[in-house]
Parts: C-alpha cells; sequence; structure tokens
C-alpha cells in the first residue's frame, strides 16, 4: 500500500477536465477515475495528450496532495512548456478546495 489517498470522484473529474485541456482524450476518463479512486492509486499516468507519448500525471501526498504534469525532456519545445506550466498551475487550484476524504 502506498501513501496516496484515493480520490474523490468529484476531484478526479475536476483533475481530469484539466487534462483534457492538455490533450488528455475524453475516453480515456473512465480508466482514470477508476485507478485513481482506487484503494490503491498510482503514482503516476500516462495521458500523452499535447505532450507527446511521454506525457505524464503525478501524484503524490507526502505531507500534503500534488497534482503534476512533465513530459520527457527530449520531447519539450517552448509550446509544450507552456501547456505544462498552464496546466499545472490549473492542477494547483484544485489543491486549495476540499480533497480526498478530508485527510488533508
Amino acid at each position: 500500500m502506498n501513501s496516496r489517498v484515493p480520490l474523490t470522484q468529484e476531484k478526479a473529474e475536476q483533475i481530469y477536465t484539466v487534462l483534457e485541456s492538455a490533450g488528455a482524450s475524453p475516453q480515456m476518463r473512465k480508466a482514470f477515475l477508476r485507478d485513481f479512486m482506487s484503494d490503491d492509486p498510482p503514482s503516476e499516468w500516462r495521458f500523452i495528450g499535447e505532450l507527446g507519448r511521454g506525457g505524464k500525471f503525478r501524484y503524490g501526498t507526502f505531507g500534503a496532495p500534488m497534482y503534476r504534469i512533465d513530459c520527457y525532456p527530449e520531447d519539450e519545445t517552448p509550446r509544450i512548456r507552456k501547456i505544462i506550466k498552464r496546466t499545472n498551475a490549473e492542477l494547483e487550484k484544485l489543491i486549495d478546495t476540499p480533497t480526498n476524504h478530508d485527510e488533508f
């Protein structure tokens, strides 16, 4: 078991909506919800999208929740860096709202 707690459906939906703005496929929403609402949510999830094959969402709860995206360094371009910066700013806003079963 890891230190990450399952996301609520509301939080998982909010996060995936942000990921869709970075090109995540709407068809993968159900899989994302299933994985991150499970009792053992993953620390990363490959969503690809605008970031290429290395586009990942990362989730951690080491003291406080952390949501962010990144990609392989070799895939970074000025355009992709802008997408990452914009998306991470949107994900960070979600941390300030009620999260994960009120454990934080």
